[in-house]
């Protein structure tokens, strides 16, 4: 850990000690590289880890009430239920629960634990990197927002999919309005004061 903290600072003062023109930031659609011109120093895998996964918000998610106060670009809805808002013009129904499993937790048949077993078997069947990828795309150049008709209090795939993200790929993923933010079993818990290394 020691070693680790020790080369981030040094990276951070290398990085900082460039001019502008020996840095060079590539943004894509798809993946954010951070390189040196000068491959004679590894460091830039350090700086590529540090800025894709902190600095830069690759996508955040929320819910489809906040689209009430302004229209939002972005939005792309994970829910099998229609947003109710015009401009939500885009769908990713592989992240929704299938409609079995949505109808036996609303009617109390099944328990949060079931439905979260039963929903990341659903989600182990898909990709995640061409998943990241395909809600890149439909964002078209905007940063993807998942949303979904939870508000922030309560129980919600959507903080499931924010997990299954963060594990698979490594993604430091927040809500909307609200941060950074705990996710664990379906629930939030915003971060109050967010440090350099959270």
């Amino acid at each position: 850990i020691t070693r680790k903290i020790v080369l981030l600072s040094f990276s951070f003062k290398m990085f900082y000690s460039y001019p502008t023109k020996y840095v060079k930031i590539l943004l894509t659609k798809q993946v954010i590289f951070v390189k040196t011109i000068s491959e004679t120093s590894n460091s830039y895998l350090l700086f590529y880890n540090y800025f894709y996964n902190r600095l830069f918000i690759v996508m955040k998610t929320g819910y489809f009430n906040q689209l009430k106060k302004t229209e939002i670009p972005g939005v792309i809805s994970i829910s099998l239920i229609p947003s109710g808002f015009d401009f939500v013009k885009f769908e990713f129904k592989a992240l929704a629960p299938n409609w079995k499993l949505k109808e036996l937790f609303r009617k109390n048949k099944i328990d949060e634990f079931f439905f979260i077993q039963q929903y990341n078997n659903q989600l182990e069947l898909l990709n995640p990197k061409s998943t990241f990828d395909h809600l890149i795309s439909l964002a078209d150049g905007n940063e993807p927002i998942l949303m979904t008709h939870g508000n922030k209090t309560k129980f919600c795939h959507r903080h499931l999919v924010a997990q299954w993200f963060s594990e698979k790929l490594g993604l430091d993923i927040e809500e909307y309005e609200t941060g950074k933010v705990v996710r664990k079993n379906g629930y939030m818990k915003k971060i109050d004061n967010p440090t350099l290394f959270e």
